[in-house]
């Protein structure tokens, strides 16, 4: 169990892959139970919660899938999910996560492009508003973004 090494080890932060395809197995339902979990513990033991939103989801066309270089979602039904989901994330987690990485080296899969740019994943947040101030928004190059 991961549980009994992270504490002892000192460690101050912990990235995690948020698995969209796990969170959401049905259009639109999403199950957070696993990354609660998660989190609870992480942040019971003074562990920051790092979380990364990137990969697919197959259950959408054009949804990319659930592996390393497997794709990125790029139809207009799957960027939209993918928008849903990140914003669910931002709700339920808000209070408990601040470093939010929305896609791992966005321009670096081996010949695969994100469909648009990094920014396009980050599109329009600022006017949701689903992060606190103290967010950092980051990309897997640990460079920082502003939302607005």
């Amino acid at each position: 169990n991961w549980k009994e090494y992270v504490p002892p080890l000192g460690a101050k932060k912990m990235r995690l892959q948020a698995g969209w395809a796990k969170c959401e197995k049905q259009k639109g339902v999403y199950d957070f139970a696993w990354l609660d979990e998660i989190i609870d513990y992480l942040v019971a033991h003074d562990i920051e919660p790092w979380l990364q939103t990137s990969y697919g989801n197959p259950i959408y066309e054009g949804g990319g899938d659930i592996h390393l270089n497997a794709g990125f979602p790029s139809s207009e039904e799957a960027l939209k999910a993918w928008d849903n989901w990140v914003l669910a994330l931002s709700e339920r987690y808000r209070d408990k996560v601040s470093i939010w990485e929305v896609w791992n080296e966005p321009e670096k899969k081996q010949g695969r492009r994100l469909h648009g740019s990094f920014h396009t994943y980050c599109r329009d947040y600022s006017q949701e508003d689903p992060f606190r101030q103290d967010v950092r928004l980051i990309d897997g190059q640990n460079k920082r973004y502003q939302l607005s």
